[in-house]
């Protein structure tokens, strides 16, 4: 009975001796960011930034309504070297499955859905990541880059 109980334990130890070394966990990792450009559909100029900016990028907001609660999401205004240009960053935290609203002016709201997709590691906790977006219901795939919508 006690061989039985050490080489339990032998294995137990051995599969997790695996993952050591081989992939780094970066703790309850998460990717919901995401980066944004608001473009005009005819001509596609910046309608944020630049010399004639439709909307004033203070009065922006982004929300989803979750049952009787209003969740707001923190965004900035990032300047991005690599590519000269200014983009707004949200953070989508917590996560987000219902219908997300950006509100450019008072009565002029917006329709922004986020789709993700788990991914699954040996050695770490699975973690969900943002694959897709959905704009006024046309699909942008995402790639870890800015995302131009047209508006």
């Amino acid at each position: 009975m006690n061989i039985l109980k050490v080489l339990s334990l032998i294995i137990l130890l051995c599969t997790s001796c695996i993952c050591i070394g081989i992939e780094e966990c970066p703790g309850d990792y998460t990717n919901y960011f995401g980066k944004f450009r608001f473009l005009s559909q005819v001509g596609k100029q910046d309608i944020l930034f630049g010399a004639n900016p439709v909307y004033d990028v203070k009065n922006i907001k982004f929300f989803s309504i979750d049952k009787q609660d209003t969740i707001l999401f923190e965004h900035s205004i990032q300047i991005y070297k690599s590519i000269a240009d200014s983009l707004i960053e949200v953070i989508f935290v917590p996560k987000v499955t219902t219908p997300i609203y950006v509100s450019f002016a008072p009565n002029e709201i917006d329709t922004l859905s986020v789709f993700y997709q788990t991914v699954e590691r040996d050695c770490c906790s699975d973690y969900d990541e943002i694959v897709k977006y959905k704009f006024n219901k046309v699909e942008y795939l995402y790639n870890n880059e800015a995302i131009s919508f047209l508006k």
